[in-house]
C-alpha cells in the first residue's frame, strides 16, 4: 500500500454506515473464501503434491486448477478480511484482486491479480530496467527479468523462480504477439472467443501454479514430466474411464492413484462446487456495481448474508489451515 493510499485515511478514521456494512459484507466473504473453499481445495490437491510421480494425468493437471482456486481464495480472502477490518476501523485499503479469472490475456491478469505487487514490481522494477522505451529485445528481456524477479521475491527457491521465469516468458511472448504481429489479444466483442480467451489464460496460470506450488524442484519436475509424458494415449485413455466412473463405479478397477477417479464422485462433485465458488467470486468482482443495486435493503440484507453465512460454515466447514501468504 503507497503513502497516497494511506495517510489520506488519517483525514477522515470515523467509521460510517458504508463503511461499517462495507466491512462486515467484505469479512463475511473472505471467510467463506478461506474455509468453503480454499482449505477444501488444499484437502483435495495435497497428496498430488506431496508425491507427483504417483499420480495420473488427470490428477495432476486438476492439482494446478486445484492450486489455482485455493491460492485466490486463500489470498484474497485474507485481504477482503483485512480491507474489512480495515473498513470498520475508519481506514479503506486498496482492492488488492479484481476478478483476475475473467481475465482475456497474461497481461490483463497481472493487472487484476495481487495489485499491489504488480503495480510495485512494474514501477520499481520494469521501469528502472527501462520499461517499454527500449529496443525491442531489451523490452522482452525486462519482461522476463522483472517476474523472474518477482518470483525470487517469494522465495529463494528454484519453483519461485521458475515461476516467476515462466511468466516473464509468456508476458514477453504475449508482447511480441500483439507489437510485432498485430494480434488483438483484448478486448473482444465476441463472446464465445472472451470464454475461450478466459479458459487460455486460467490454464496457463494453472500451470504456473504447478510451479509455484511444489514442493521442491525435483517434485517440480516429476509434476511436469507426468503431465507432458505421453499426453495424447493418457487423455484418450482417463476419458473413457472418467466417463465409465460417471455411469457406474468404473474409478475402482483403475490400478495407482487418482484424486479424481478413485472415489471418484464423492471428489469430482466437491471440485466442481469449489470451482464453481471460484467464479462466482470472480464475478462478484467483475461485476460491483450489480451489488449496489441491493444495498438500500441494508442492514436486512447484511442480517440475512450473515445468517446464511453462520449456516453454511456449520454445515461445511472443514479442518482449516494458515493462509498461504503469512510464510511471504
Amino acid at each position: 500500500m503507497r503513502t497516497g493510499d494511506f495517510f489520506p485515511n488519517l483525514n477522515n478514521l470515523e467509521p460510517d454506515r458504508d463503511k461499517i456494512y462495507n466491512g462486515c459484507y467484505l469479512m463475511l466473504g473472505g471467510l467463506i473464501k478461506k474455509v468453503l473453499i480454499a482449505d477444501p481445495a488444499s484437502g483435495l490437491i495435497s497428496p498430488v503434491f506431496s508425491n507427483p510421480a504417483t499420480y495420473d494425468f488427470t490428477s495432476l493437471i486438476l492439482a494446478g486448477i486445484g492450486y489455482s482456486i485455493q491460492v485466490f481464495c486463500d489470498f484474497s480472502g485474507l485481504t477482503d478480511m483485512a480491507r474489512g477490518v480495515g473498513a470498520l476501523l475508519g481506514f479503506y485499503l486498496p482492492e488488492n484482486f479484481k476478478a483476475p479469472f475473467f481475465s482475456l490475456s497474461g497481461r490483463e491478469l497481472w493487472q487484476r491479480w495481487h495489485i499491489t505487487l504488480s503495480f510495485w514490481l512494474r514501477d520499481y522494477i520494469y521501469f528502472s530496467l527501462g520499461g517499454s522505451k527500449v529496443a525491442v529485445w531489451r523490452t522482452h528481456l525486462n519482461l522476463i527479468l522483472t517476474m523472474t524477479i518477482g518470483g525470487f521475491w517469494h522465495g529463494a527457491d528454484y519453483t519461485f523462480i521458475a515461476w516467476g521465469f515462466y511468466w516473464g516468458v509468456l508476458l514477453a511472448v504475449e508482447r511480441y504477439l500483439e507489437t510485432s504481429l498485430g494480434w488483438k489479444l483484448t478486448p473482444n466483442k465476441n463472446f464465445v472467443l472472451k470464454i475461450v480467451k478466459v479458459w487460455i489464460v486460467f490454464l496457463l496460470f494453472s500451470f504456473g501454479a504447478i510451479l509455484f506450488r511444489a514442493n521442491n524442484a525435483n517434485m517440480m519436475i516429476q509434476h511436469v514430466f507426468g503431465i507432458f509424458e505421453n499426453v495424447p494415449n493418457k487423455i484418450e485413455t482417463e476419458l473413457i474411464f472418467s466417463s465409465l466412473s460417471w455411469l457406474g463405479n468404473a474409478g475402482s478397477l483403475i490400478d495407482g492413484n487418482s484424486f479424481f477417479l478413485l472415489n471418484q464422485m464423492e471428489n469430482l462433485e466437491k471440485f466442481f462446487y469449489l470451482f464453481l465458488g471460484l467464479v462466482f467470486f470472480n464475478w462478484v468482482e467483475y461485476v460491483p456495481d450489480f451489488w449496489k443495486r441491493f444495498r438500500k435493503y441494508d442492514p436486512w440484507l447484511l442480517i440475512f448474508v450473515g445468517v446464511v453465512s453462520v449456516f453454511l460454515l456449520a454445515l461445511f466447514s472443514e479442518d482449516s489451515s494458515a493462509f498461504i501468504y503469512y510464510k511471504f
